[in-house]
């Protein structure tokens, strides 16, 4: 078992309602909007925005 400071503990709920806030938003955003460019074999944005939200999820489970 682990134990956190407060000060850590705060950290990470600083930064968890950080990316579910905001930051995670603007990835789904931008992803829709890649995603409506068209062909996503060939789109650069679209497979950059789905990376991004996989790293963006990756670091929510933790």
């Amino acid at each position: 078992m682990e134990y956190l400071s407060k000060q850590r503990y705060d950290e990470i709920m600083t930064e968890l309602n950080h990316l579910v806030n905001e930051v995670y938003p603007n990835v789904r955003e931008n992803l829709a909007e890649t995603a409506s460019q068209g062909d996503r074999s060939d789109n650069a944005g679209y497979r950059e925005a789905k990376r991004m939200q996989a790293k963006i999820i990756s670091r929510l489970r933790i």
